[in-house]
């Protein structure tokens, strides 16, 4: 109950707050009109297409868009180095979607850390609240003493800037054309560039604004890895389904072996065993865990993310497969349809290494047709050369796939099989019987 009557006294408070700031950001507007009228260079016909530009970036203070009841929240959840990075992407690159990065990064990677803060902040987060975002970055980092680093979170109030562009293109459409110089800062496409180093709209960013934009986004869409369990999910889902908030919950899961491949230090001469180990012993348990949960909620009859049809999971291999189909089929779920510019993201990301692709599995093919024995260790330098950023959005998705197979030491994915049968099993895994089984890249497993 105390919880209860702080979030009201909260929300009149910020309701207030927002009424002054339309009244400030009314007359800023007035102002700059006035002045740039007066002064600009730009020529009249210009002039007239900019305010037009304006009135419609800028009528979100009027209108603050479809209440949250109206609006689709999606949450990508999924566990480290399991390609959450490009699936994320075809949500980022949707004009239409707000969307943010691991916004939970300053809590630890350790699941009982903070549990109810981190779950806490993502409420909030998924309803476009950001006020208190700011002090739970500070309060995070405070305890769990990561450093913010290459994140920058408390320095932007928003994690990974680089995975945010559209969102901070956005954002500077809002927030520059208050002012009299955003002319001068039109690019040649029409759009503002962000200025980190504006005084009024870099960093570290107006969260109110940043709400303004999720609220009036037709789509609002996390990508979470640090929330570990879907039993958390399943508590914030029941808070938002009493205000009548709308929340998909989109689960991908990835192949253990490979990202435990992808998660230790490999070195030249194999792997380190114990840190493969405990990699495995966490993923595993993690992977037990929820797969155990949805089986229950399953069973259960009553109203829940799996019986209402709000939980959607996708495996990263089909995404990497059939991409164009599987985003389709997660805006579907989502009830949306999928824009343009998301299908041009698709597709440019993968035509690039198709080519290779096809050359290797021709050579593939040829050397079994010869009954010659596939070397594939001599091959994967080159397939190494092409993904050399971890990171990346524009790796080819089909050479992840093999990747693993030929850098995983067998007795590691052994270890993962003996770990994770049972989640072998109802993701439909198949299991590895031989080092040659393994690196024959001409045997599927999934």
């Amino acid at each position: 109950m105390k919880c209860t009557a702080k979030r009201i006294i909260h929300w009149e408070i910020w309701r207030t707050n927002r009424v002054i700031y339309v009244l400030v950001a009314a007359i800023t507007i007035c102002l700059t009109w006035r002045n740039m009228m007066k002064t600009s260079s730009v020529n009249p016909t210009q002039q007239l297409i900019i305010r037009q530009e304006l009135r419609e970036e800028i009528s979100w203070i009027n209108n603050t868009g479809p209440p949250m009841q109206e609006k689709t929240v999606v949450l990508l959840i999924a566990n480290q180095r399991s390609g959450s990075t490009f699936v994320g992407e075809i949500f980022n690159q949707n004009p239409k979607a707000f969307y943010l990065f691991e916004p939970l990064f300053p809590f630890t990677k350790q699941c009982k850390y903070l549990e109810i803060e981190r779950v806490d902040l993502l409420n909030d987060f998924l309803q476009c609240n950001f006020d208190n975002l700011k002090q739970a970055y500070v309060n995070a980092f405070d305890r769990t003493k990561f450093t913010d680093k290459d994140a920058e979170c408390m320095k932007n109030n928003i994690c990974f800037e680089t995975s945010h562009q559209p969102l901070l293109k956005n954002y500077a459409k809002i927030c520059e054309y208050e002012k009299d110089e955003n002319v001068d800062k039109l690019t040649q496409d029409g759009n503002l560039k962000f200025d980190p180093e504006s005084p009024a709209c870099g960093y570290p960013l107006n969260t109110t604004i940043l709400g303004q934009i999720c609220k009036t986004s037709d789509i609002v869409a996390y990508k979470i890895i640090r929330l570990c369990t879907i039993e958390n999910i399943e508590l914030i889902y029941k808070t938002l389904q009493d205000k009548g908030v709308k929340l998909f919950v989109v689960h991908l899961v990835r192949d253990p072996r490979a990202v435990v491949a992808s998660r230790v230090n490999l070195k030249v001469d194999g792997i380190r065993l114990h840190n493969a180990s405990a990699e495995t012993n966490i993923l595993c348990d993690r992977y037990n865990r929820n797969m155990k949960y949805v089986s229950r909620l399953e069973a259960d009859t009553g109203s829940n993310i799996i019986s209402d049809g709000r939980y959607l999971r996708i495996r990263h291999e089909d995404f990497t497969v059939n991409p164009f189909e599987t985003a389709e089929k997660i805006y579907r779920f989502i009830g949306k349809p999928m824009s343009e510019e998301v299908e041009r993201f698709i597709s440019k990301s993968h035509q690039s290494m198709n080519r290779i692709l096809d050359r290797i599995r021709r050579e593939d093919e040829k050397a079994l047709l010869e009954k010659k024995e596939i070397r594939n260790y001599t091959r994967s330098k080159e397939i190494l050369h092409q993904m050399n950023n971890p990171f990346g959005t524009t790796r080819d998705a089909k050479e992840v796939l093999t990747k693993w197979r030929i850098t995983l030491p067998y007795s590691v994915a052994q270890l993962v099989q003996e770990k994770c049968a049972n989640v072998f099993e109802m993701l439909r895994y198949k299991m590895f019987n031989s080092k040659l089984d393994m690196v024959n890249l001409t045997k599927t497993y999934f």
